[in-house]
């Protein structure tokens, strides 16, 4: 790998984290305004590629430093354990999200005078998600660095992911079909399983 697509990758990963950072927070806000499990667990479901960003970068940092006296075989089981980790924060995630939507713990009424305004602003992150995708498949190739495209089409992924629970959530509004918000929570629950189990299994 060359150093320009090295560099391009720590850059990446930098805005990546911290665009989706603010669009977890904004997501956040707007599920607890509108009382949606829907748009909560899409909440979690960025910082999940937050957490894993994170998590893989501090890892390699560590386990990229020599053996020594007290790790003779090198450092490498740090990131095993640090994948392990967020598999396992990944799990309680959807376990929260879960009971929540069977109990209703935080969210206890869903506003129908403001959903479509949350819904709106969910599609708004959702085309800042597809900026950043064209964005990071630009960089990629100009870079020469695979990592910066895959990391963009997980990005377009997300956007299309959070399309899709908006438009659910506008039809559910607009037919008061209320039950489909736990139904979309469960559907993104089983996707935020689904890339835990994909992390622990790769350990």
């Amino acid at each position: 790998m060359g150093t320009e697509a090295r560099y391009a990758e720590i850059f990446e990963a930098k805005i990546s984290i911290t665009v989706n950072f603010i669009i977890w927070l904004i997501r956040l806000i707007i599920g607890f305004t509108i009382g949606s499990i829907a748009i909560l667990a899409d909440a979690w479901h960025v910082i999940s590629d937050v957490l894993t960003s994170i998590g893989v970068y501090v890892a390699g940092k560590i386990a990229s430093k020599p053996a020594d006296r007290e790790h003779p075989y090198g450092h490498g089981r740090v990131a095993v354990l640090a994948e392990l980790f967020i598999s396992a924060v990944l799990v309680l995630v959807s376990l929260v999200i879960v009971y929540e939507v069977f109990y209703g713990i935080f969210i206890t009424e869903f506003l129908h005078e403001i959903a479509f305004y949350g819904i709106f602003f969910v599609i708004a992150t959702a085309i800042a998600k597809e900026l950043m995708a064209r964005w990071a498949v630009s960089l990629g190739k100009k870079s020469g660095s695979n990592l910066c495209i895959v990391d963009g089409l997980h990005h377009r992924l997300d956007a299309l992911i959070s399309l899709s629970i908006s438009i659910a959530l506008y039809i559910g509004i607009i037919f008061n079909i209320m039950v489909l918000d736990k139904l979309i929570a469960l559907a993104v629950v089983a996707i935020i399983g689904f890339e835990a189990f994909k992390i622990a299994k790769n350990q």
